[in-house]
């Protein structure tokens, strides 16, 4: 949508003018029909729909995939403060840009408890298992392939879990667990250790 320049029409943009309803009105705004305005509001409107509704599917998928914000900006090849202001919904992606959003979006699988398990970043980077890319160069690719992608993606989610069982079991495995009586007997001795000054 053009912006007025009110300068260029002789118009202080702090002018006011009352019409017969009472309704205040810049003078420049006078220049235009209220079918004009309908159509101005109703774009506004229709946009500030687009930009919820990419700022949605944006979140979604850097959720699904565990993309950071740097990685999808580079998938879509926008630099990272134009996908920031399409997150706070400040301007609205190019029409290829949505495209391309609304397929990522579209290989987005439900999830049964409406999230998705973590996916460790580290297998994303690089190829896994049978894959011959990885799922960033798959993402990054000018056709997405919509199988191959939905399958790294379950394959990279089965090791993540994987990874985060073993972590967790040899987390558990590296603390000792000690009996209330090893317990006692350890408080007892710092607590004679303190009064004997030691």
């Amino acid at each position: 949508m053009d912006i007025i320049d009110a300068y260029a029409y002789d118009i202080e943009p702090s002018e006011k003018v009352t019409t017969p309803s009472g309704y205040l009105q810049l003078p420049f705004e006078s220049m235009f029909s209220s079918a004009l305005s309908a159509v101005i509001s109703l774009r506004s409107t229709r946009q500030s729909s687009v930009e919820l509704i990419a700022a949605d599917n944006i979140r979604a998928i850097l959720s699904y995939f565990g993309l950071t914000k740097s990685d999808l900006a580079r998938i879509l090849q926008v630099s990272r403060p134009a996908l920031y202001a399409w997150l706070n919904g400040e301007s609205e992606p190019s029409p290829h840009n949505l495209r391309t959003i609304r397929k990522l979006y579209s290989l987005i699988e439900p999830s049964e408890t409406g999230t998705w398990s973590p996916i460790f970043y580290g297998y994303i980077e690089r190829p896994v298992g049978a894959f011959k890319k990885s799922l960033l160069e798959a993402l990054s690719e000018p056709e997405l392939d919509e199988k191959e992608i939905p399958a790294m993606v379950k394959e990279i989610r089965e090791r993540s879990q994987k990874r985060a069982e073993r972590l967790a079991e040899s987390e558990a495995k590296s603390k000792v667990i000690l009996s209330e009586e090893s317990k006692k007997k350890i408080l007892e001795d710092n607590l004679l250790s303190i009064y004997r000054g030691a």
